[in-house]
């Protein structure tokens, strides 16, 4: 039996499931968030109120273009103008971490067998991150980099926590389309079944 770790999004159902209430935000913040002091000991989470119920809003950290042949997509090293999903930090309610988190999974055998029987490198999570809201564009928001574009000592990546913090006037941007949800072209198929383990209270 093989099982893959991949960033805090593996324990979302058993953090969710904690929250006895089933209500609220839940933030996710990557180890590198802690790199800076700037945020130590501060109350974050003081304006919530933009943050669209049943949706995952991550931070663009520069203005999203989507790779044009489709979701299933690593090469930010080589093609990184269409990488701009930042993984450093993440907020949604109860609800939107579930449904994310079992479409997480999903979306991981895809990057294990490509349609060229290859292999895809899952060590970087964020272009990963970035799949499966390319292909449920109903689920993920971003906030835009120009909301912190220009402010000194704010990495444009950790740029959530700041927008949470103090606020700011933007609109959210979406994937505009559904054309990539289904993947049936890329002949992969699922070699386990996945299912939260986590219910939201009532």
């Amino acid at each position: 039996r093989k099982v893959i770790l991949l960033n805090g999004l593996s324990d979302t159902p058993g953090v969710v499931g904690k929250n006895t209430r089933g209500q609220g935000l839940f933030m996710w913040q990557d180890i590198g968030s802690f790199r800076y002091k700037d945020y130590n000991r501060q109350l974050l989470l003081q304006h919530t109120e933009w943050v669209p119920p049943r949706t995952v809003v991550w931070m663009a950290m520069k203005p999203p273009l989507p790779p044009p042949d489709g979701p299933i997509w690593n090469n930010k090293e080589w093609r990184k103008q269409f990488f701009f999903t930042s993984g450093s930090q993440g907020i949604a309610d109860a609800t939107a971490w579930l449904e994310y988190h079992d479409l997480f999974a999903q979306t991981l055998p895809y990057f294990l067998v490509s349609r060229r029987k290859k292999t895809r490198f899952i060590g970087e999570d964020q272009p990963l991150l970035q799949s499966v809201c390319h292909q449920h564009v109903h689920l993920c928001a971003y906030v835009p980099p120009s909301v912190v574009e220009g402010l000194e000592t704010v990495d444009v990546y950790f740029g959530l926590r700041r927008v949470l913090k103090f606020g700011g006037n933007f609109t959210l941007w979406r994937f505009p389309s559904n054309e990539w949800n289904n993947l049936t072209h890329y002949n992969v198929s699922h070699p386990w079944s996945v299912s939260s383990s986590a219910t939201i209270a009532q």
